[in-house]
């Protein structure tokens, strides 16, 4: 999982967003699935906080302090798992021939490599990254987050008398507690969509090749043309995997809030245009179902998902 200073399984996490504040408890046993124990959320007010890689992320310190103290009053376990949105941090995909088996070295290069394909120059910033190797280069997947954005977080749950023992990045986040649901397959594609930003990523016999972070606010048919219009991007400058199967798979989690149309909630298929060739995708939902973990008596929309995908449920 690409989070930050993970020290142990947390069983409660906390997600913060524009719009909300959500928090999800789970109870492990033995031989059992994780069982929910505790799902809420309180709504937010437009501009007390705006997610950025560079600039003040909290307006209203005060106000969410406030709200995260209500949320986490009847909590007993004051150490939690965080999960930011996605717009606070800078990501990349990028490969390289070798990496030093040194990590001061590795991580040098990886630095580097991250300024150059991003375009961002790297200060005090917090670089998070995995490898995924291949025969003769090494796939990374990298993201970095503003040291002065990430202490405006460890603010405010310091002053809820919180202890984040881990912080990751929702869409990484829900992809690591989805991905025995997903077919690995030579090529297959992962799309998360929080309401506000679309993340694409494709991978190639395993390995992330391509990653795209679009601004999506109009749920429904804008969501479908986006998705349309990514792969056609794709496919334009990648070469398409060698393989008998007819039909790649495209696995969305839709995490946006209930009260905004879902364009796909059931498995769709969509041809994408192209010059030469054109090309069959299925788009496959994925929700609490495909989890492993018991919701209990509650139904739990999409939303809770990063929260309980935090805590490390895989």
């Amino acid at each position: 999982m690409l989070s930050l200073f993970p020290v142990h399984r947390p069983s409660v996490a906390v997600r913060i967003s524009p719009r909300s504040l959500g928090l999800v408890a789970l109870r492990r046993l033995p031989f059992r699935l994780p069982r929910v124990t505790q799902a809420g959320e309180r709504p937010l007010q437009d501009g007390w906080m705006t997610p950025s890689p560079s600039s003040q992320n909290i307006v209203r310190m005060e106000a969410l302090e406030q709200e995260l103290r209500i949320l986490t009053a009847k909590v007993s376990d004051r150490t939690v798992a965080v999960s930011l949105p996605d717009e606070c941090a800078t990501v990349g995909v990028f490969t390289c021939d070798t990496l030093a088996p040194n990590r001061e070295e590795r991580e040098t290069v990886i630095r580097w490599r991250f300024q150059q394909e991003t375009d961002v120059k790297l200060g005090p910033e917090r670089l998070v990254y995995r490898l995924f190797p291949g025969d003769k280069t090494v796939s990374i997947l990298a993201a970095a987050i503003n040291d002065s954005v990430l202490k405006q977080y460890l603010a405010l749950f310091d002053s809820a008398r919180l202890l984040p023992v881990s912080i990751g990045f929702e869409t990484f986040q829900v992809f690591d507690a989805f991905r025995e649901a997903m077919d690995p397959g030579p090529e297959r594609f992962f799309v998360h969509y929080n309401g506000q930003t679309l993340t694409f990523l494709a991978f190639q016999c395993g390995r992330p090749v391509f990653l795209r972070k679009r601004r999506v606010k109009s749920p429904g048919s804008h969501v479908r043309d986006e998705l349309i219009a990514t792969l056609q991007y794709f496919d334009d400058r990648f070469f398409r995997v060698k393989t008998e199967e007819s039909v790649s798979k495209l696995y969305l989690i839709d995490t946006s809030p209930t009260s905004t149309e879902r364009p796909f909630e059931t498995s769709t298929m969509v041809t994408v245009p192209a010059v030469q060739r054109a090309r069959s995708v299925e788009i496959v939902p994925l929700n609490w179902s495909a989890l492993r973990v018991n919701p209990g008596k509650a139904t739990l929309s999409n939303t809770f998902l990063p929260m309980a995908a935090g805590i490390g449920i895989a």
